[in-house]
């Protein structure tokens, strides 16, 4: 193989990884209005759902849907302007960003529920 073609692959693999888990939290969030175990469960670590970021307000199902797009796509470009920055301080600034979109969104979303 090619050692771009491999550099490319192992840089975007964990964006992959990342993104896969984002959907099924999406998905798990979304469908707590349908499947009550999911919800039971959702309700017992309640305190801790800020870890959890944009997916959270898909609790609500799609009452706060602009809410998860908003701080889908501020955390998403962080993340791809850290995967595409060839500077290295901006590249851990732009993930620290990203880190705090994440937890503050799920900490907006948590304060809504209350």
């Amino acid at each position: 193989m090619n050692a771009a073609v491999t550099r490319t692959l192992t840089r975007s693999l964990p964006l992959v990884a990342l993104g896969v888990i984002y959907a099924i939290l999406s998905v798990a969030f979304l469908s707590t209005q349908v499947v009550p175990w999911i919800k039971k469960d959702v309700e017992a670590f309640w305190s801790g759902l800020f870890i959890f970021g944009p997916p959270v307000a898909l609790i609500y199902g799609l009452e706060f849907f602009w809410f998860f797009v908003l701080s889908s796509v501020a955390f998403w470009g962080f993340i791809g302007g850290s995967m595409f920055s060839k500077n290295p301080s901006r590249k851990l600034l732009l993930r620290v960003c990203a880190a705090v979109i994440w937890c503050l969104s799920g900490f907006i979303s948590i304060g809504i529920m209350v």
